[in-house]
């Protein structure tokens, strides 16, 4: 793993683990993201945590992630600024992040998806892993809340009614003593996702907005996955069809606040 640090944060990049940003922290202080017990599901996936880049829609590559995004090496190249990683090609295409420091409190991260030798018809998918207990996060909100089929038997109503999911133009997901799996998901016209720690620090996600007519691939431009052990805020880009030797960047950012 590699450690990029100016004088206030610091990042773990982990290109050995599919180009994933490993950890955030204040400079000698308590990481901001989720990392799992890497214990093998049924699936044959292991869950390393961090915040990753993937493609979108899921359908066209079902379960487990390709190893080229998820768990193989990507070259990293270092440069003035921060560093350059690449990844392997699946199905002609590559993922490119480029991450930097913008200020004192802020990593900034350029996501590219290029077709190198066949044309593809995706868009880019960020997931970041964070922890559970005492982690509320909190986004605007200017759609329908659409409910995914996985898990089965969860329904909007039930989350509002376990206080797992409140407020209509501004969003709050929290984690109740009673929280069910769920995936949720809507547009965000702001592009600004909150985490906030029990500690009162605060972790700052923003993101590249794009319309609300774009063609997403899940039908809205955030996604938030939960269950009893992480909880996931997603962001999804429009769909774009790419002939080999095109490319698409987009750009997220995370900023850290103290208490």
């Amino acid at each position: 793993m590699e450690i990029l640090h100016n004088d206030t944060i610091q990042v773990g990049v982990c290109p050995e683990k599919g180009g994933r940003i490993f950890s955030l922290s204040f400079c000698g202080g308590e990481d901001r993201f989720y990392h799992a017990p890497n214990v093998e599901t049924s699936t044959g996936w292991k869950n390393w945590g961090g915040d990753v880049l993937w493609v979108a829609p899921q359908s066209t590559w079902g379960w487990p992630p390709p190893s080229e995004w998820e768990t193989d090496m990507w070259d990293i190249l270092p440069d003035d600024e921060g560093v350059l990683l690449l990844s392997g090609l699946f199905r002609g295409v590559q993922l490119q992040r480029h991450i930097d420091f913008e200020g004192a409190n802020t990593v900034r991260v350029v996501n590219t998806l290029r077709a190198i030798s066949e044309p593809c018809d995706w868009g880019l998918w960020n997931v970041t892993q964070l922890p559970v207990e005492g982690v509320t996060v909190s986004t605007a909100c200017n759609s329908d809340v659409h409910v995914f089929e996985y898990p089965p038997n969860t329904d909007l109503a039930t989350l509002r009614q376990k206080n797992c999911l409140s407020g209509k133009n501004v969003i709050v997901l929290s984690s109740p003593d009673y929280a069910p799996d769920y995936k949720v998901g809507w547009y965000d016209p702001v592009g600004q996702t909150t985490i906030h720690y029990p500690d009162g620090v605060k972790l700052i996600k923003q993101f590249d907005r794009q319309p609300k007519s774009a063609n997403y691939p899940h039908g809205g431009n955030v996604e938030f996955y939960h269950c009893k052990h992480y909880q996931e805020a997603e962001i999804g880009w429009s769909r774009v069809k790419l002939k080999p030797g095109e490319s698409v960047s987009v750009t997220q950012r995370f900023t850290l606040e103290p208490k």
